[in-house]
């Protein structure tokens, strides 16, 4: 950790110096920004004027209808909004404070006659997440998400943790998103408007433990389809947003540190790594040796015993004392001026690492009765840093250009120590693995809006994107030593297999992954009679490149003096080669990679137009979209042949959108659209992969067919003031073609897993919730809010002769809050409660049932202190309750994990 402190020491001298500097440069003026709307759909209004009454200051909003006025006076100011054909708005008694920004964001009313000014009084400004929820209301399809300020309020350390927290979702494996009760595989995740690169070797799914949660402005959650977004998702549209550029200067760090109650403190189990792990990366410590054979197959077995003295020995298992773990975050960012316009900017770093010592259980059942029963310890080194450096300029009032890029970077490491019994053998066992994985995310995008006045008011929008994801495992190991339970005092010895038929012990394995994605789209919006025309086109082209080595260690002959070795000496260059010694053979050869690449075409058209009938309002957005997919991929079969997978389709994409107006603050919402959840790249590769943590062995099928979901939704919603909604959906889809990971029925074991297609599948449910202000129980309560969301889900897929849910899918999940704010004191109290209902992890083989993780309630709390006027204290505690994750299969405890609770103290400074 000795570079993390020189750059927290060198960063603090920095915050001393833009402090002192701050401070010197100080001034009595505020300024005021916020945007102007359609109260009808909320779309941005270019070009209106944003006046403040009784000086000479004002400007016009820009492309996305927003204004910022600088240098007012601090004081109470009225502020007059206008735009032609619409009714001029006068909001009396805005406050600004010195050196502050002040947040208005202001709908006028269309008319055909210029109406009579209205006088509003600016009781309570917008917030980030009353903001939010504004947005929402206006939104044409329906979603839901969480803001900045939202995550502010809990201790969520990544996005996955922040997004259990929307109605409607859970996460698995701690990274990946169900939305609506479906799989990841359904989702599709935007990274600033683009799709995102996964790391995950064997799923399209983005990992969402790789962005910290402190660089993002705001998640939401699409969950009805439009024309102008991508076709192939069906629970939702996950759309991520980092932090957007500050309208004036400012310079933000946070330090932390966190104790855990299992961990820190404790005796924990490592190995000798890379110097770089602490940055989330090996330097090649445990990489194959440059001059490795690329092919051990055609050497003869002296040759691939040579090769193997090359490899370290990291068998080396030691301890240590679990310290304190650390966090920061420094941001710099604000805005100025560049041939006379506005140029903004933002750039982020933010850093954790982790140690986390878990108690776990592993047991497995069949027909017959227990396989295996082991306990043990799992001891883990985690890091995630990540930084964004944003820059945006607007070219007059209507042309805007923005360059946006993030990367981020994530490491762990894990040694597993495990002893117990195994039934299929009547050996006691101690197993010991070791695992590194190292991840990156990188995206990077060029945009511009333009309003084009002499086309009608053509509003053109273009992004092109690239975006790279990496996964890096080096030399996964893993080792069984086990004695005989009818041999009186008989000895631990090493589990060699005597041919190269399995990588269960004495193995390594080596797997690496390059994701790439590459995009460009462009939108055109034509206002046209009140309505608007929207069409455009995308192109996106993924390619992945996935290799994996799997090595296993052999005996010819049983050789005691080297299956009673300790593992630290047992893989010695010594003991490698001979009649009796160990030898040294690849396991799948050429199967274990293939290459693959996707070229996405679309087109689209809508329409969207608001009407009255009568005294009601509605609004209809129609449309349809057409997408033609081909996907080509390179690999080899289990004869150990090339295999070439070439898939195309067209599909036409339709949706309706109905939104009757009820209020100004409620709506009735209906919505219907095709969408379709494509193969991915692994479930169409037919090598075949032995997976070290399931013990099973899974191989894709070249004639998975690509699903099509129907998709129905009803919501109806009410936000009676900022930041308050209440509101309850209830959803319906339809999947033919499912896709599915299904059992390979003839295997003796049931040991190997492929995918298919079930016939149909379904899914229904309903979405509850609340966020309100406890003001109307008295006024000790002004400052006092509640959010609570319920969501209950039902699923079915019929696979062969078998009905049951979709994996992973909770059939509830509820989130609570309690939000408590004293302004005098300026404190902030935060309860969080999480719990979901019990899910399937593993689904049923041929000769067992399925394994289901169970329910478990989740308790957060927060406590911010401001100190100065730019300090605050953060204390957060997190999953206080500790409650121990639980799988069961049937009766039976198969897993368990135990890890304490979490307790964090962090320092705020902003300038």
């Amino acid at each position: 950790m000795q570079p993390l402190f020189w750059i927290l020491r060198y960063a603090t001298f920095a915050l001393a110096i833009m402090t002192f500097w701050s401070i010197r440069a100080s001034s009595q003026t505020g300024v005021l920004f916020g945007t102007v709307r359609d109260d009808q759909t909320g779309e941005e209004l270019v070009g209106a004027n944003v006046l403040i009454v009784g000086t000479p200051l004002g400007v016009r909003t820009d492309i996305e209808g927003r204004f910022i006025i600088k240098n007012i006076p601090a004081g109470r100011h009225d502020v007059r909004v206008s735009f032609v054909g619409y009714g001029a708005k006068l909001i009396a008694g805005v406050e600004l404070k010195a050196e502050a920004q002040t947040q208005l964001d202001v709908r006028l009313t269309p008319t055909a006659v210029e109406a009579e000014e209205v006088v509003v009084m600016a009781e309570r400004l917008l917030a980030t997440e009353s903001a939010l929820l504004a947005e929402r209301r206006k939104a044409v399809t329906v979603g839901d998400g969480i803001s900045a300020e939202q995550i502010k309020r809990t201790p969520d350390a990544t996005s996955s943790d922040a997004l259990r927290r929307v109605v409607g979702v859970s996460i698995m494996d701690n990274k990946f998103v169900f939305v609506r009760g479906t799989s990841e595989r359904y989702n599709l995740t935007q990274l600033n408007g683009v799709r995102a690169a996964t790391t995950e070797p064997d799923k399209r799914a983005f990992a969402f433990d790789m962005l910290p949660a402190n660089l993002l402005e705001n998640t939401i959650i699409a969950k009805t389809f439009t024309p102008d977004m991508s076709g192939d998702v069906a629970g939702g549209l996950v759309q991520i947003n980092t932090m957007d550029f500050p309208l004036s200067t400012t310079l933000t760090l946070s330090l932390g540190s966190g104790y855990s109650t299992t961990t820190t403190g404790r005796t924990i189990e490592t190995y000798d790594g890379s110097s770089t792990d602490w940055l989330g990366y090996d330097r090649g410590h445990r990489s194959l040796p440059e001059n490795f054979p690329a092919i051990l197959a055609s050497l003869s077995q002296e040759e691939k015993n040579v090769a193997a003295t090359n490899l370290p020995n990291l068998w080396v298992k030691r301890t240590k004392t679990a310290p304190m773990n650390p966090n920061f975050m420094l941001s710099y960012g604000g805005s100025t001026d560049l041939f006379d316009n506005p140029l903004g900017y933002v750039a982020a770093l933010s850093y954790r690492s982790s140690y986390h010592r878990t108690e776990v259980k592993r047991a497995d059942y069949d027909d017959a009765g227990l396989r295996y029963d082991y306990t043990g310890l799992m001891s883990s080194y985690a890091v995630l840093w990540g930084g964004v450096a944003n820059v945006s300029y607007k070219a007059g009032t209507h042309n805007k250009f923005s360059f946006k890029t993030l990367y981020s970077q994530a490491g762990e490491d894990e040694v597993v120590s495990l002893a117990g019994f195994n039934n299929l053998t009547q050996n006691d066992d101690l197993l010991t693995g070791f695992k590194y994985v190292s991840r990156s995310a990188l995206s990077a995008q060029l945009s511009g809006e333009h309003v084009l006045e002499d086309v009608g008011d053509l509003a053109v929008n273009w992004i092109a994107a690239y975006g790279r994801a990496t996964r890096c495992e080096p030399d996964l190991r893993r080792m069984i030593y086990a004695r005989s339970r009818e041999i009186p005092n008989a000895h631990y010895e090493a589990q060699i297999p005597f041919n190269d038929s399995s990588p269960e012990s004495a193995s390594r394995f080596y797997g690496n992954l390059r994701d790439d994605s590459r995009s460009a789209s462009v939108n055109l919006a034509l206002p046209l009679f009140g309505a608007k025309v929207k069409f455009g086109g995308s192109v996106v082209e993924l390619r992945r490149d996935f290799a994996a080595r799997q090595f296993v260690y052999t005996m010819p002959v049983y050789n005691p003096y080297l299956t009673r070795s300790a593992l630290d000496t047992l893989f010695i260059p010594s003991h490698l080669g001979g009649p009796d010694g160990l030898q040294f053979a690849e396991y799948g050869d050429r199967r274990n990679r293939y290459n693959a690449a996707q070229h996405l075409y679309a087109s689209y058209v809508m329409l969207d137009l608001p009407f009255t009938v009568g005294e009601t309002n509605w609004r209809v957005v129609v449309g349809a979209r057409l997408e033609s997919s081909e996907q080509v991929l390179n690999s080899g079969n289990l004869q150990n042949e090339d295999v070439r997978v070439a898939y195309k389709k067209v599909d036409l994409l339709p949706s309706l959108n109905l939104t009757y107006v009820i209020t100004e603050t409620m709506n009735l919402r209906l919505a219907y659209s095709q969408t379709v959840n494509r193969p991915e790249f692994r479930e169409l590769a037919p090598f075949a992969f032995y997976d070290f943590s399931t013990q099973l062995t899974t191989y894709g099928n070249p004639h998975v067919r690509r699903a099509l979901v129907r998709n129905y939704d009803l919501r109806w919603e009410s936000f009676p003031n900022p930041g308050e909604v209440f509101s309850v959906s209830y959803f319906h889809k339809n999947i033919s073609d499912a896709i599915e990971q299904v059992v390979v029925s003839t295997v003796a074991l049931a040991g190997e897993r492929t995918f298919a297609n079930a016939p149909t599948a379904s899914n229904h449910g309903l979405e509850i919730e609340l966020r309100k202000s406890l003001g109307f129980l008295g006024s000790a309560f002004n400052d006092v809010a509640i959010m609570l969301n319920y969501s209950r889900i039902f699923s079915k897929v019929q696979v062969g002769d078998r009905a049951r849910t979709l994996q992973g899918q909770s059939p509830y999940a509820i989130n609570a809050g309690l939000y408590i704010t004293l302004p005098k004191s300026g404190t902030s109290i935060n309860l969080l409660y999480n719990r979901f209902g019990e899910r399937i992890t593993e689904v049923a083989t041929v000769f067992t049932l399925d394994v289901k993780e169970q329910s478990r309630d989740a308790l957060d709390v927060t406590i911010t202190q401001a100190l100065f006027q730019t300090l605050e204290l953060k204390f957060a505690g997190r999953d206080v309750l500790a409650q121990e994750q639980r799988f069961m299969q049937g009766n039976e405890l198969v897993r368990a994990n135990r890890r304490g609770a979490t307790y964090s103290l962090g320092l705020t400074l902003k300038l």
